[in-house]
């Protein structure tokens, strides 16, 4: 089988629900990876990327036991042997890891000036610190989330406002303010906001190209892809039952944050992500992608200087402030905004025109400060 036809797998479809499965996760993922390392072996081509990925099927092997013992300690109750396995799993693969490590993205990109943060209040949010993360004196507020650990604060963005708003399970708009971030400097994050078309589209450009040095680095990232599938889709499974003390679903991409929170060698700020929330996925990785950068530099009070000195934000903006002013669409904001989006199936309307878009195009005109 052609390696361009392995992609188009629905098995390597993400994010994915697991409702309608009643095997535990543990015994899910392994059924997956099973059914993934056979989908490997079946490629027949001969050409450079399926060589590669051939030969990393071994690798692959050892990665996906290396995720299903994480998890299996995590059912014994030994935290700490877990992410020592998961840890070992990162750092002796280290080398096609780095090619998720995203490069530095400058502070004048307009993927980290236009971040997109929402806190709900039943009253409007007047202090810009109620913006930025959980202050540490109030960490007993940290609840457990994908790529949050209970306790630990964190900073979740959204790449629309739409998408912030879908993250916090679509709360009532007149309980929520927004605010917009703007890196102070370049950042750099551990990149999984990628989707099996995109990804497609990448092979496609790698087979195609008559001079491979020029799409080396791009080669590698389809490789790493393709060997770290095992990781990205155990930090893509939509949560089975929400509002429940533990979700198993959130075991590897929490391990995955607390790697990132640890790190003082790699130089990583925070983990670049699709969002579960979001199910309908186009060819692209702007739109449903969210962020999330743990804080490193905290004391018993305040708030994380690393974080603090990384970003900028505006002033909270209500909702129904934001509503009630029925500013009208500027179209000179609509290729920042965003085109055509289908939020019901087969309905596609212009993102820019609905009170998403337009709010965007206001905290667009507000200007982001320090802390």
């Amino acid at each position: 089988m052609h390696v361009t036809q392995i992609i188009d797998d629905q098995l390597l479809k993400y994010p994915i629900s697991r409702n309608d499965c009643d095997l535990d996760y543990l015994d899910y993922l392994s059924k997956k990876y099973a059914d993934y390392i056979t989908l490997l072996k079946s490629i027949s081509t001969s050409d450079t990327i399926s060589k590669r990925i051939r030969r990393n099927i071994p690798k692959c092997e050892r990665i996906c036991r290396s995720i299903e013992k994480c998890i299996t300690e995590m059912y014994r109750g030994k935290p700490s042997v877990a992410f020592d396995c998961f840890s070992h799993c990162i750092n002796s693969n280290i080398a096609p890891f780095r090619h998720f490590y995203s490069v530095p993205i400058s502070r004048k990109d307009e993927r980290v000036q236009r971040l997109f943060r929402i806190r709900r209040s039943k009253k409007d949010i007047v202090s810009r610190k109620e913006m930025f993360h959980i202050p540490a004196e109030l960490r007993y507020k940290v609840d457990t989330q994908r790529f949050s650990i209970p306790g630990v604060p964190c900073l979740y963005f959204g790449s629309t406002v739409y998408i912030a708003w879908c993250e916090l399970d679509q709360p009532d708009f007149s309980e929520i303010n927004v605010s917009r971030f703007a890196a102070r400097r370049s950042i750099r994050v551990v990149n999984f906001a990628y989707n099996s078309l995109v990804m497609k589209q990448n092979l496609i450009s790698v087979l195609a190209s008559r001079q491979p040095a020029n799409v080396k680095p791009l080669a590698d990232l389809v490789v790493a892809w393709f060997l770290f599938w095992p990781l990205v889709f155990a930090c893509s499974v939509r949560r089975k039952n929400p509002g429940e003390a533990f979700s198993p679903e959130y075991i590897i991409p929490q391990f995955l944050l607390q790697f990132v929170s640890l790190d003082k060698k790699e130089k990583i700020d925070g983990i670049r992500y699709l969002s579960t929330k979001y199910d309908k996925f186009e060819n692209e990785v702007i739109f449903p992608s969210c962020w999330a950068f743990p804080a490193k530099k905290l004391h018993t009070k305040g708030h994380c200087s690393h974080l603090q000195g990384l970003f900028d934000f505006t002033e909270a903006l209500p909702w129904r402030i934001a509503h009630a002013t029925k500013q009208p669409h500027n179209p000179l904001n609509a290729m920042k905004v965003g085109h055509k989006r289908s939020f019901v199936n087969g309905v596609f309307v212009d993102y820019c025109t609905t009170d998403f878009g337009i709010i965007e195009g206001m905290l667009d005109e507000m200007t982001p400060t320090k802390m």
